[in-house]
């Protein structure tokens, strides 16, 4: 589910239980080809098929150019673990630096329709990126606060956006909301020595540096939606002393 990089973009997936009957379907849009490997063939836009893993075999979904964003992954009812990833990413495109990026997908079940999202802690002036995709046909996703947004999409369709703003998201239907760090390049002036104390390694990592340009490979993380946040009440007996009778 993540941009085109310098590098192959995989989509891993991990089989939790013997006889694991895998399918793989890109999205109706999806651009460019996957490649053939682990047995699968090459896969176009809208194509799809399968392959049967065991307990802990993986199996790697991967292009070189291909966005794989909207890709399914569904079984017969087996349990696996889903992760995404690319090398030498960028963030956005073309702006420097870039760093490898990874990270477990969450599964369907648990996406939401309504997100409360928090800026990454600001380097400077810059915006962080965003990349929604939706679960289903219809999907109207509305975006307000800090940044306001409208957006209208099918099963496996994304928009992506940008904005250093605070916001909330509110759709239809569930989705599935990634933030990412954008890279360090997006910086500008000095760091905040408050924030950011002291120096630290930068300029190919021979040198320090206080340039909030030099500050920060980006990064990727999903949010969770509001509906799975935790209410502290509910958690109370964690918070009390060990030695409370």
């Amino acid at each position: 589910m993540l941009f085109r990089s310098s590098g192959d973009n995989w989509i891993t997936v991990i089989s939790l239980e013997d006889g694991n009957n895998v399918t793989v379907r890109r999205a109706n849009n999806a651009p460019g080809t996957t490649g053939a490997g682990g047995g699968l063939p090459a896969l176009n836009a809208g194509e799809s098929a399968s392959v049967v893993l065991n307990n802990q075999q993986s199996l790697r979904i991967h292009s070189s150019a291909a966005d794989q964003s909207g890709t399914q992954i569904t079984t017969d009812g087996g349990k696996i673990a889903v992760f995404v990833g690319s090398a030498g990413q960028n963030i956005p495109s073309g702006v420097s630096w870039r760093d490898l990026l990874e990270e477990q997908v969450v599964p369907r079940h648990a996406w939401g329709s309504e997100y409360a999202v928090v800026k990454f802690q600001p380097r400077s002036t810059e915006p962080d990126m965003y990349k929604l995709i939706a679960d289903k046909d219809a999907t109207v996703v509305t975006i307000t606060g800090g940044f306001n947004m409208t957006y209208n999409l099918n099963e496996g369709e994304f928009a992506t956006f940008e904005t250093a703003e605070n916001f909330k998201v509110d759709s239809s239907d569930a989705i599935l909301l990634a933030h990412f760090l954008e890279s360090a390049a997006t910086n500008s002036g000095p760091k905040n020595s408050t924030l950011f104390p002291g120096p630290y390694e930068a300029t190919q990592n021979c040198s320090g540096s206080d340039d909030a340009d030099d500050l920060g490979d980006p990064l990727i993380s999903f949010i969770a939606p509001v509906d799975q946040f935790r209410r502290s009440e509910e958690h109370t007996s964690e918070l009390q002393s060990p030695c409370s009778s």
